[in-house]
Order: structure tokens, then C-alpha cells, then sequence
């Protein structure tokens, strides 16, 4: 029986579901501890009857993704794990009170993370990236969260062995709905909006923050709405946050207030209604570790259009194929693509079945299986690279 412990920040929706698959592998006995219940800026609300055991650790959120839990010491000590995995920030206080404790105890640990930051940044920054970087030297391998990810990490001196590509999966089957659910989830969405069942959809979900570049979706919408063969369009921003009276104030001054619907923070069951309104998704982001949206959409069988920061697009999106990637604030190259899709809608069909079929086999169970043979690699110290 393995005993696998997994230290991070927070629940998530897709971590949820993987854990749940992950507890369900033959031989695995999983203890998932996390730094918080909740973080400021996420709204989910997820079941405490959760499907794997887990602890909530008492401790401080320093600000944003940042814990500090000195017990996670203690649940290191009493799990008595034979691998652990990291995750939620590597400059996470807890993670590396945690690495310091599985050390001390000689189990082997991995760390799951996004791209790391590099480029011009101050002295004082550079330096603490480095101090905390050497952790990283220690770990048995490095989970990185895309192929971008894969890349940071070399360049951080892991060796390219010890690094596999493991993203964040998506539950993607709870956004495959059947053509008679979708069709009325649809029709039940449009109408709540007062959308024309004519009109062709945008669809973006996320923060409403700067960094996610809404603003480039409104002007392009603006540009489409303008230059457009008659095509009426409208915008579904299916998220919250600071920018959202900006961005409000913006749509008015170009036009197009009356085709952009504000709905609010939606929790993940409302999600898939939600995009079975759309015809496409944009994710317009100037910076995205990752971005579990991107696969949630293609599910949904949304063609994708997201920007060149979008990492997760830079895996699965294929230009002309299931959507396209465009340079991040480019609101007419944006705007262009939008209105290929909008005039030729059998090109667009065709975009939805294939990203349909770029996802269909990234479901939780495929990730916990796969996670455990990592895991095991790691345990054996056999490289990671290639699994």
C-alpha cells in the first residue's frame, strides 16, 4: 500500500476530482492536507463530504496563495507517507516547512507547479528566487504544469530527467453533455439573458482582473459588432472581481453594453450551462500558469481563441483546428478570428468536434493513473522524463 501525502493550498474544483480518482487507485492510500479552506479571491464552494481524506490545517494566509502552517509538520510525522507531492507555490511558507520535515524524515517528495518566473526583476527578488529555487535541487522530480513549465524548471538547473509533464486536468466529462441537455441548458441560459437564439456567443470565465485582458474581448467584440456581415454578437463574462465596473464603463463607451452579460461568479456545477449558451470561448490573459478553463471549454465543445500566454492553449489549441492563439492584447487580430467563426459556421462545427476530441481522454481517472506511475518512477528514482 503506497501512502501518498499531498501538501497545498487550497480545494479546488479539479483537484477535487482528481484525489476522488486518485483514492480509487488499487494500493494507494492518500492523505491530502491543505493550507486553507478558501482563498480571498476564490469563490467556490465545494463539499466538505469529500471523497478522499483530507485535513484543513489551522495556520495564517500571509496574502493571496501564501500559507503558513506550522502544524504541517506534525501531519508529516503522524501520515508517516512513503512519497509525498508539494504544490500551490513553491515559495508557499508550508511548502517549504514541509520539504524540510520530509527531508529530515528521508522521504522522497515531488513538486507540482506552474511556470516559474524568470526575466529583469529586482536584486532583492532575483535573490530570494534563488535561495528558495535550491529547494527544488532536493525534490525526487518536478511535476511542471505544461509544456512552458517543463522549460522553466531546466533552466532552474532540474535536471531534464527528473521533470514530467503533468498539467492540471480537467473534469472534463462533467462538461460533455448530452446534445438534449445541452440543447435546453442552452435555450434556458440564452433566454435568462434575453439572447436571440440567432446571435453568435462569446463566452469567458475567470476572474474580471487586469491580467486576464477582458478588456482585449471587449474591443474586439466592439470591432466584430462593427465590421461584421450583419453577424449580431454578444458576450457571456461568466466570473467577478475589481476590474468589473471598469469594464462595464468600457463596454458602454464602445457600443456594446447591451451585448455584454455580466453574470456573476459562477460555481463549477453552473459552469456547463453556462458554455452550452456559447459558440466559442476566449481566454484573453497577458499571463496564465496554466488555465483549466481552456481544457473545461473544449469538453464543452467550444472552439478556443486565447492569447499566446495562455499556457495551456499553447498545448492543446491547434491554430484553424479547434480554435487559434493570437498575441495578447491584439483585439483585431482577436476580433478576426471571431468573425471567421461567426460566418462560417461549418467551419466552426468542425472546430467543436475536434476540440471535443482533444480532451476526451484527459479525464481525472487517466490523471490519477498516471500520476501514481509517476510516483512510483520517482519512488524507484527512474526518470520521469517520457511517462
Amino acid at each position: 500500500m503506497r501512502r501518498i501525502l499531498v501538501i497545498t493550498n487550497i480545494p479546488t474544483p479539479y483537484n477535487d476530482a482528481l484525489f476522488a480518482s486518485l483514492t480509487r487507485q488499487p494500493g494507494v492510500n492518500l492523505r491530502v492536507v491543505y493550507g486553507a479552506a478558501i482563498e480571498a479571491d476564490r469563490a467556490w464552494r465545494l463539499a466538505a463530504d469529500k471523497a478522499y481524506a483530507y485535513d484543513v490545517l489551522p495556520g495564517w494566509t500571509l496574502g493571496g496563495s501564501a500559507h503558513l502552517n506550522p502544524r504541517v509538520v506534525r501531519a508529516v510525522r503522524s501520515f508517516r507517507p512513503d512519497i509525498a507531492v508539494l504544490s500551490g507555490s513553491y515559495v508557499m511558507p508550508t511548502v517549504q516547512i514541509a520539504a524540510a520535515a520530509l527531508r529530515a524524515r528521508g522521504t522522497p517528495w515531488l513538486y507540482w507547479g506552474e511556470e516559474l518566473a524568470h526575466g529583469p526583476a529586482p536584486a532583492t527578488v532575483r535573490s530570494g528566487r534563488a535561495v528558495l529555487r535550491r529547494a527544488l535541487l532536493r525534490a525526487r522530480g518536478v511535476l511542471a504544469i505544461g509544456s512552458r513549465a517543463c522549460v522553466s524548471y531546466a533552466r532552474a538547473g532540474v535536471a531534464t530527467e527528473r521533470v514530467a509533464d503533468f498539467r492540471y486536468y480537467a473534469d472534463t466529462d462533467r462538461f460533455a453533455l448530452e446534445p438534449d441537455a445541452r440543447m435546453a441548458a442552452r435555450r434556458a441560459v440564452r433566454g435568462e439573458c434575453r439572447i436571440p437564439d440567432e446571435a453568435f456567443v462569446v463566452v469567458y470565465g475567470g476572474q474580471l482582473i487586469a491580467r486576464k485582458g477582458v478588456d482585449t474581448l471587449l474591443h474586439a467584440v466592439a470591432r466584430l459588432q462593427r465590421d461584421a456581415n450583419g453577424t449580431r454578437a454578444a458576450v457571456l463574462l461568466a466570473g467577478d472581481g475589481p476590474e468589473g465596473p471598469a469594464l462595464a464603463a468600457l463596454a458602454e463607451d464602445l457600443g456594446i453594453r447591451d451585448r455584454v452579460h455580466f453574470m456573476g461568479f459562477q460555481q463549477p456545477e453552473a459552469l456547463p450551462a453556462v458554455f452550452a449558451a456559447a459558440d466559442a470561448f476566449v481566454l484573453p490573459s497577458h499571463a496564465e500558469g496554466w488555465g483549466v478553463v481552456v481544457p473545461e471549454a473544449m469538453a464543452a465543445g467550444l472552439p478556443v481563441f486565447a492569447s499566446d500566454r495562455v499556457n495551456s492553449a499553447v498545448d492543446l489549441v491547434r491554430d484553424g483546428e479547434n480554435g487559434a492563439q493570437f498575441a495578447a492584447g491584439d483585439a483585431a487580430r482577436l476580433a478576426a478570428l471571431l468573425r471567421v467563426a461567426a460566418e462560417q459556421p461549418d467551419h466552426r462545427c468542425a472546430m467543436a468536434e475536434a476540440a471535443r476530441a482533444a480532451v476526451r481522454c484527459e479525464t481525472p481517472a487517466f490523471a490519477a493513473r498516471r500520476l501514481v506511475s509517476l510516483l512510483d518512477a520517482a519512488t524507484a528514482r527512474r526518470p520521469l522524463l517520457g511517462l
